[in-house]
Protein backbone atom coordinates (compact mmCIF):
# COMPACT_ATOMS: atom_id res chain seq x y z
CA UNK A 1 0.00 0.00 0.00
CA UNK A 2 1.79 3.48 -0.81
CA UNK A 3 0.70 6.23 2.12
CA UNK A 4 1.32 9.68 1.34
CA UNK A 5 1.86 11.76 4.35
CA UNK A 6 1.17 15.71 3.88
CA UNK A 7 2.12 18.17 6.20
CA UNK A 8 4.16 21.24 6.78
CA UNK A 9 5.76 19.58 9.87
CA UNK A 10 9.06 17.74 9.24
CA UNK A 11 9.00 16.45 12.62
CA UNK A 12 5.47 14.76 13.40
CA UNK A 13 5.48 13.70 9.95
CA UNK A 14 8.33 11.74 10.05
CA UNK A 15 8.29 10.39 13.26
CA UNK A 16 4.95 9.21 11.89
CA UNK A 17 6.09 8.17 8.64
CA UNK A 18 8.84 5.66 10.82
CA UNK A 19 5.65 4.11 13.05
CA UNK A 20 3.61 3.33 9.94
CA UNK A 21 6.64 1.38 8.80
CA UNK A 22 6.82 -0.47 11.73
CA UNK A 23 3.61 -1.14 12.21
CA UNK A 24 2.47 -2.28 8.95
CA UNK A 25 3.79 -4.56 6.56
CA UNK A 26 4.21 -4.37 2.89
CA UNK A 27 3.85 -0.21 3.00
CA UNK A 28 5.79 2.35 1.22
CA UNK A 29 5.10 5.54 3.03
CA UNK A 30 6.30 9.14 1.29
CA UNK A 31 6.05 12.34 2.37
CA UNK A 32 5.23 16.24 0.94
CA UNK A 33 5.90 19.40 2.87
CA UNK A 34 4.43 21.95 0.87
CA UNK A 35 1.07 22.63 -0.04
CA UNK A 36 1.38 24.26 -3.08
CA UNK A 37 2.61 21.38 -5.04
CA UNK A 38 0.86 18.29 -2.99
CA UNK A 39 -1.71 17.89 -5.35
CA UNK A 40 0.64 18.11 -8.13
CA UNK A 41 2.38 15.32 -6.32
CA UNK A 42 -0.68 13.11 -5.58
CA UNK A 43 -1.46 12.91 -9.05
CA UNK A 44 2.14 12.06 -10.05
CA UNK A 45 2.31 9.00 -7.50
CA UNK A 46 -0.97 8.14 -7.17
CA UNK A 47 -0.89 7.09 -3.38
CA UNK A 48 -3.35 4.50 -2.25
CA UNK A 49 -4.33 6.50 1.04
CA UNK A 50 -3.02 9.76 1.96
CA UNK A 51 -2.79 11.39 6.30
CA UNK A 52 -3.65 15.03 5.53
CA UNK A 53 -3.00 18.22 7.51
CA UNK A 54 -5.11 21.20 7.25
CA UNK A 55 -3.42 24.06 8.97
CA UNK A 56 -0.32 25.59 7.04
CA UNK A 57 0.07 27.26 10.79
CA UNK A 58 -2.31 25.47 13.83
CA UNK A 59 -2.48 29.17 15.12
CA UNK A 60 -3.48 30.67 12.25
CA UNK A 61 -6.49 30.26 10.24
CA UNK A 62 -4.94 29.18 6.80
CA UNK A 63 -6.53 25.62 5.67
CA UNK A 64 -4.69 24.98 2.43
CA UNK A 65 -5.10 21.77 3.23
CA UNK A 66 -8.78 21.67 2.89
CA UNK A 67 -8.28 22.68 -1.03
CA UNK A 68 -6.28 19.47 -1.56
CA UNK A 69 -9.37 17.48 0.48
CA UNK A 70 -11.92 18.74 -2.00
CA UNK A 71 -9.51 17.91 -4.87
CA UNK A 72 -8.69 14.53 -4.02
CA UNK A 73 -12.35 13.81 -3.58
CA UNK A 74 -13.83 15.34 -6.25
CA UNK A 75 -10.99 13.62 -8.81
CA UNK A 76 -8.35 11.17 -7.27
CA UNK A 77 -10.56 9.63 -4.98
CA UNK A 78 -8.63 7.48 -1.90
CA UNK A 79 -8.71 6.97 1.38
CA UNK A 80 -8.27 10.36 3.17
CA UNK A 81 -7.20 10.52 7.36
CA UNK A 82 -7.45 14.37 7.98
CA UNK A 83 -4.67 14.75 10.60
CA UNK A 84 -5.12 17.57 11.91
CA UNK A 85 -4.29 19.81 15.85
CA UNK A 86 -7.65 21.44 14.66
CA UNK A 87 -10.33 19.57 13.08
CA UNK A 88 -13.74 21.36 13.58
CA UNK A 89 -17.62 20.60 12.19
CA UNK A 90 -16.79 20.49 8.38
CA UNK A 91 -14.28 17.92 8.86
CA UNK A 92 -16.65 15.45 10.86
CA UNK A 93 -19.60 16.37 8.00
CA UNK A 94 -16.75 15.60 5.53
CA UNK A 95 -16.03 12.18 6.88
CA UNK A 96 -19.11 11.31 7.34
CA UNK A 97 -20.13 11.22 4.02
CA UNK A 98 -17.95 7.73 3.49
CA UNK A 99 -16.43 5.01 5.76
CA UNK A 100 -13.18 5.76 3.71
CA UNK A 101 -12.84 9.66 5.51
CA UNK A 102 -11.61 10.06 8.53
CA UNK A 103 -10.75 12.15 11.19
CA UNK A 104 -7.95 12.18 14.17
CA UNK A 105 -6.55 15.17 16.12
CA UNK A 106 -3.16 15.58 16.70
CA UNK A 107 -1.45 15.63 20.05
CA UNK A 108 -2.56 13.27 22.14
CA UNK A 109 -0.84 10.10 23.28
CA UNK A 110 -2.65 7.92 21.18
CA UNK A 111 -2.73 10.13 18.08
CA UNK A 112 -0.29 8.39 16.12
CA UNK A 113 -1.56 4.67 16.80
CA UNK A 114 -5.30 5.85 15.90
CA UNK A 115 -4.16 6.96 12.19
CA UNK A 116 -2.19 3.15 11.90
CA UNK A 117 -5.01 2.03 12.93
CA UNK A 118 -7.23 3.72 10.20
CA UNK A 119 -4.93 2.74 7.39
CA UNK A 120 -5.01 -1.09 8.45
CA UNK A 121 -8.83 -0.83 7.86
CA UNK A 122 -7.95 0.95 4.56
CA UNK A 123 -5.90 -2.00 3.14
CA UNK A 124 -8.29 -4.41 2.23
CA UNK A 125 -10.52 -2.16 0.24
CA UNK A 126 -7.02 -0.35 -0.80
CA UNK A 127 -6.24 -3.93 -2.69
CA UNK A 128 -9.42 -4.44 -4.10
CA UNK A 129 -9.64 -1.35 -6.08
CA UNK A 130 -5.79 -1.63 -7.00
CA UNK A 131 -7.24 -4.92 -8.22
CA UNK A 132 -10.05 -3.28 -10.41
CA UNK A 133 -7.35 -0.63 -11.37
CA UNK A 134 -5.33 -3.45 -13.02
CA UNK A 135 -7.95 -4.92 -14.47
CA UNK A 136 -9.11 -1.83 -16.24
CA UNK A 137 -5.38 -1.24 -17.91
CA UNK A 138 -5.29 -5.09 -19.02
CA UNK A 139 -8.65 -4.74 -20.52
CA UNK A 140 -8.16 -1.44 -21.96
CA UNK A 141 -4.32 -3.03 -23.31
CA UNK A 142 -6.17 -5.49 -25.16
CA UNK A 143 -8.40 -3.77 -26.44
CA UNK A 144 -6.19 -0.78 -28.04
CA UNK A 145 -4.33 -4.07 -29.51
CA UNK A 146 -7.66 -5.55 -31.29
CA UNK A 147 -10.07 -2.28 -32.55
CA UNK A 148 -6.93 -0.43 -33.75
CA UNK A 149 -6.39 -3.03 -36.39
CA UNK A 150 -10.13 -3.60 -37.60
CA UNK A 151 -10.44 0.35 -37.78
CA UNK A 152 -7.08 1.00 -40.07
CA UNK A 153 -9.21 -1.67 -42.55
CA UNK A 154 -12.45 0.36 -42.00
CA UNK A 155 -11.63 3.78 -42.85
CA UNK A 156 -8.41 5.76 -43.32
CA UNK A 157 -9.74 9.13 -42.09
CA UNK A 158 -7.74 10.36 -39.18
CA UNK A 159 -11.18 12.35 -37.42
CA UNK A 160 -12.84 8.80 -38.06
CA UNK A 161 -10.01 6.81 -36.46
CA UNK A 162 -10.02 8.43 -33.19
CA UNK A 163 -13.45 8.63 -32.68
CA UNK A 164 -14.04 4.82 -33.40
CA UNK A 165 -10.67 3.94 -31.47
CA UNK A 166 -12.19 5.94 -28.01
CA UNK A 167 -15.78 4.88 -28.44
CA UNK A 168 -14.92 0.98 -29.08
CA UNK A 169 -12.30 0.70 -26.57
CA UNK A 170 -14.48 2.46 -24.34
CA UNK A 171 -17.36 -0.25 -25.29
CA UNK A 172 -15.30 -3.22 -24.64
CA UNK A 173 -13.22 -2.05 -21.66
CA UNK A 174 -16.90 -2.09 -19.95
CA UNK A 175 -17.52 -5.26 -21.44
CA UNK A 176 -14.27 -7.16 -20.48
CA UNK A 177 -15.53 -5.65 -16.22
CA UNK A 178 -18.61 -7.53 -16.99
CA UNK A 179 -16.57 -11.14 -17.62
CA UNK A 180 -15.32 -12.93 -14.54
CA UNK A 181 -17.30 -10.56 -12.57
CA UNK A 182 -17.57 -13.50 -10.01
CA UNK A 183 -19.67 -16.23 -9.28
CA UNK A 184 -21.64 -15.21 -6.02
CA UNK A 185 -25.31 -14.02 -6.00
CA UNK A 186 -25.77 -10.17 -6.59
CA UNK A 187 -26.98 -8.04 -3.70
CA UNK A 188 -30.49 -7.11 -5.03
CA UNK A 189 -29.43 -3.14 -5.66
CA UNK A 190 -25.92 -4.51 -7.25
CA UNK A 191 -28.55 -3.86 -10.55
CA UNK A 192 -28.74 -0.43 -10.24
CA UNK A 193 -25.33 2.03 -11.21
CA UNK A 194 -24.94 4.40 -9.01
CA UNK A 195 -24.49 7.22 -9.31
CA UNK A 196 -25.97 7.58 -12.70
CA UNK A 197 -23.14 7.49 -15.78
CA UNK A 198 -23.43 10.63 -18.27
CA UNK A 199 -25.80 12.75 -19.00
CA UNK A 200 -28.61 11.72 -21.31
CA UNK A 201 -31.46 9.38 -19.76
CA UNK A 202 -31.74 5.54 -20.15
CA UNK A 203 -34.96 3.80 -20.26
CA UNK A 204 -34.95 2.16 -16.47
CA UNK A 205 -33.42 5.20 -14.95
CA UNK A 206 -35.32 5.94 -11.27
CA UNK A 207 -36.41 9.86 -11.05
CA UNK A 208 -37.53 10.95 -7.70
CA UNK A 209 -40.31 14.12 -7.18
CA UNK A 210 -37.90 16.22 -5.32
CA UNK A 211 -41.16 17.96 -4.09
CA UNK A 212 -42.38 15.28 -1.96
CA UNK A 213 -40.50 12.81 0.90
CA UNK A 214 -37.80 10.72 -0.61
CA UNK A 215 -38.41 7.81 2.20
CA UNK A 216 -42.03 8.07 -0.15
CA UNK A 217 -42.20 5.13 -2.73
CA UNK A 218 -44.93 6.95 -4.44
CA UNK A 219 -42.22 9.86 -4.90
CA UNK A 220 -40.40 7.92 -7.34
CA UNK A 221 -40.84 6.89 -11.80
CA UNK A 222 -39.26 4.73 -13.38
CA UNK A 223 -38.59 5.88 -17.55
CA UNK A 224 -40.12 3.25 -19.96
CA UNK A 225 -38.94 5.25 -23.02
CA UNK A 226 -36.56 3.53 -24.86
CA UNK A 227 -33.05 5.10 -24.36
CA UNK A 228 -31.73 5.58 -28.07
CA UNK A 229 -34.93 8.20 -28.05
CA UNK A 230 -33.74 10.10 -25.24
CA UNK A 231 -30.19 11.38 -26.82
CA UNK A 232 -29.85 14.91 -26.28
CA UNK A 233 -28.84 16.59 -29.73
CA UNK A 234 -30.35 14.12 -31.74
CA UNK A 235 -33.05 14.89 -34.34
CA UNK A 236 -36.17 13.20 -32.83
CA UNK A 237 -35.32 13.10 -28.93
CA UNK A 238 -37.96 13.12 -27.18
CA UNK A 239 -39.41 16.36 -25.56
CA UNK A 240 -41.96 14.30 -23.10
CA UNK A 241 -40.85 11.11 -21.82
CA UNK A 242 -42.95 7.96 -20.91
CA UNK A 243 -42.31 6.89 -16.89
CA UNK A 244 -44.08 4.56 -15.20
CA UNK A 245 -45.57 5.17 -11.45
CA UNK A 246 -44.06 3.81 -8.53
CA UNK A 247 -45.56 2.52 -5.40
CA UNK A 248 -45.53 0.76 -1.78
CA UNK A 249 -43.56 -2.30 -2.50
CA UNK A 250 -46.80 -4.09 -0.42
CA UNK A 251 -48.46 -3.22 -4.31
CA UNK A 252 -46.88 -6.20 -5.56
CA UNK A 253 -48.24 -8.84 -3.25
CA UNK A 254 -52.01 -7.24 -4.16
CA UNK A 255 -50.77 -7.66 -8.32
CA UNK A 256 -49.49 -10.94 -7.03
CA UNK A 257 -52.44 -12.09 -5.41
CA UNK A 258 -50.37 -12.89 -2.63
CA UNK A 259 -51.63 -13.36 0.93
CA UNK A 260 -49.25 -15.24 3.43
CA UNK A 261 -51.25 -18.01 4.63
CA UNK A 262 -51.19 -18.07 8.24
CA UNK A 263 -49.92 -22.08 8.14
CA UNK A 264 -46.94 -20.79 6.47
CA UNK A 265 -43.63 -19.72 8.59
CA UNK A 266 -42.13 -16.22 7.40
CA UNK A 267 -39.27 -18.16 5.75
CA UNK A 268 -41.57 -20.20 3.77
CA UNK A 269 -43.53 -17.01 2.76
CA UNK A 270 -40.37 -15.61 1.22
CA UNK A 271 -39.02 -18.68 -0.81
CA UNK A 272 -42.72 -18.12 -2.77
CA UNK A 273 -42.18 -14.61 -2.77
CA UNK A 274 -38.79 -14.99 -3.79
CA UNK A 275 -39.62 -16.82 -6.73
CA UNK A 276 -42.09 -14.32 -8.34
CA UNK A 277 -39.15 -11.86 -8.23
CA UNK A 278 -37.72 -13.54 -10.86
CA UNK A 279 -40.71 -13.35 -12.90
CA UNK A 280 -40.13 -10.17 -15.74
CA UNK A 281 -43.16 -8.47 -14.54
CA UNK A 282 -46.48 -9.77 -12.72
CA UNK A 283 -49.91 -8.33 -13.57
CA UNK A 284 -48.03 -5.10 -14.85
CA UNK A 285 -46.00 -4.70 -11.87
CA UNK A 286 -42.38 -5.79 -10.78
CA UNK A 287 -40.08 -4.55 -7.53
CA UNK A 288 -36.74 -2.76 -7.63
CA UNK A 289 -35.09 -2.84 -4.49
CA UNK A 290 -33.80 -0.54 -1.55
CA UNK A 291 -31.05 1.79 -2.83
CA UNK A 292 -29.20 2.12 0.74
CA UNK A 293 -29.33 5.40 2.00
CA UNK A 294 -30.57 6.77 -1.39
CA UNK A 295 -34.03 5.02 -2.20
CA UNK A 296 -36.27 2.97 -0.51
CA UNK A 297 -37.60 -0.24 -2.27
CA UNK A 298 -40.64 0.34 -4.93
CA UNK A 299 -43.43 -1.36 -6.69
CA UNK A 300 -43.22 0.05 -10.25
CA UNK A 301 -46.68 0.06 -12.28
CA UNK A 302 -46.10 -0.40 -16.13
CA UNK A 303 -49.78 0.35 -16.31
CA UNK A 304 -50.28 3.74 -14.52
CA UNK A 305 -47.99 6.18 -16.62
CA UNK A 306 -47.15 9.52 -17.20
CA UNK A 307 -45.81 11.75 -19.62
CA UNK A 308 -43.01 13.99 -17.80
CA UNK A 309 -41.27 17.37 -19.61
CA UNK A 310 -37.77 16.12 -20.05
CA UNK A 311 -37.12 19.76 -19.48
CA UNK A 312 -38.11 19.56 -15.93
CA UNK A 313 -35.34 16.47 -14.86
CA UNK A 314 -31.95 17.60 -13.94
CA UNK A 315 -29.91 17.59 -10.96
CA UNK A 316 -31.38 21.15 -9.96
CA UNK A 317 -35.02 20.46 -11.17
CA UNK A 318 -37.88 18.74 -9.92
CA UNK A 319 -37.27 15.35 -11.43
CA UNK A 320 -33.95 14.41 -9.95
CA UNK A 321 -32.13 10.96 -11.87
CA UNK A 322 -31.35 8.69 -8.86
CA UNK A 323 -29.87 5.98 -10.20
CA UNK A 324 -30.06 3.80 -13.34
CA UNK A 325 -30.59 0.65 -13.53
CA UNK A 326 -27.56 -1.75 -15.40
CA UNK A 327 -27.66 -4.80 -17.93
CA UNK A 328 -28.81 -7.41 -17.97
CA UNK A 329 -31.99 -5.86 -15.60
CA UNK A 330 -32.46 -2.85 -17.82
CA UNK A 331 -33.21 -5.17 -20.65
CA UNK A 332 -35.72 -7.51 -18.40
CA UNK A 333 -37.70 -4.34 -17.81
CA UNK A 334 -37.61 -3.32 -21.36
CA UNK A 335 -39.21 -6.75 -21.71
CA UNK A 336 -41.53 -6.92 -18.93
CA UNK A 337 -42.70 -3.10 -20.76
CA UNK A 338 -43.10 -4.82 -24.05
CA UNK A 339 -45.20 -7.31 -22.82
CA UNK A 340 -47.61 -4.52 -21.41
CA UNK A 341 -47.57 -2.24 -23.89
CA UNK A 342 -45.29 -2.79 -26.78
CA UNK A 343 -42.34 -1.45 -28.52
CA UNK A 344 -38.53 -2.41 -28.23
CA UNK A 345 -36.20 0.96 -29.40
CA UNK A 346 -32.99 0.46 -30.92
CA UNK A 347 -30.03 2.64 -30.92
CA UNK A 348 -29.47 4.70 -34.63
CA UNK A 349 -27.26 2.58 -36.78
CA UNK A 350 -25.41 2.89 -40.11
CA UNK A 351 -28.24 1.24 -41.97
CA UNK A 352 -27.04 2.99 -45.42
CA UNK A 353 -23.17 1.29 -44.62
CA UNK A 354 -24.95 -1.71 -44.07
CA UNK A 355 -26.77 -1.91 -47.12
CA UNK A 356 -23.68 -0.38 -49.14
CA UNK A 357 -21.85 -3.54 -47.76
CA UNK A 358 -25.02 -5.92 -48.56
CA UNK A 359 -24.70 -4.68 -52.39
CA UNK A 360 -21.24 -5.06 -52.63
CA UNK A 361 -21.46 -8.56 -51.41
CA UNK A 362 -24.74 -8.90 -54.11
CA UNK A 363 -22.56 -7.80 -57.07
CA UNK A 364 -19.07 -10.02 -55.96
CA UNK A 365 -21.54 -13.47 -56.07
CA UNK A 366 -22.99 -12.10 -59.66
CA UNK A 367 -20.06 -11.32 -61.21
CA UNK A 368 -19.09 -14.89 -60.29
Amino acid sequence: MKILIIDDQPGPMETLKLSIEQEITEVHVSTHGDFDTAYDHIEAIRPDAIVLDIYLDPLKEERPGDTIKDRVWEKHFCPIVIYTARPDAEHDDFARKHSLLKVETKGSAQSDSKVIAHLREFQPIVDALNSVRRDVDRALSRSLRDVCGVVEIDTSQSAEKVDLITRISKRRVAASMDDGAGTSALRPWEQFIYPCIGDDLLMGDLLWDSTLNKDLSASYFVVVSPSCDMVAGRPGTLERLLVAECRSPVSFLKAASMAQNKKKTDAEFAEELARKFNNDQVGGVFCLPELPSVSPMVAVHLKQLQLLDHSQIGPTLRYKRVASVDSPFRERMAWAYVQIAGRPGVPELETIRMAQSLIQKRNEEEAR
